[in-house]
């Protein structure tokens, strides 16, 4: 799994608009889908907030360039953050 941090809507020389055009959140679907992706708002890069994507694979990541909704959005906010990595 890849994870993406941004605070801009672009990465990687241009590639735009993952996080609107994002694929699912994760495996919720329906309803639920809908009712987390609506708490989520635009990217700002001024309103103070970093926003968090998921990749599948390295692959996904780069495709996003071409093809749209590999990302998963996961969380929207002005942190602290702690990431814990397990071996």
């Amino acid at each position: 799994m890849t994870i993406l941090c941004l605070n801009i809507n672009s990465y990687s020389a241009g590639v735009t608009d993952a996080w609107s055009k994002n694929g699912s959140n994760l495996g919720v679907e329906g309803d639920e889908f809908r009712r987390r992706n609506q708490a989520f708002q635009d990217i700002d890069f001024g309103d103070g907030k970093l926003e968090f994507l998921t990749f599948g694979s390295i692959s996904a990541l780069s495709n996003e360039r071409f093809m749209h909704g590999f990302a998963n959005r996961i969380e929207q906010g002005t942190g602290p953050y702690r990431i814990n990595f397990k071996s």
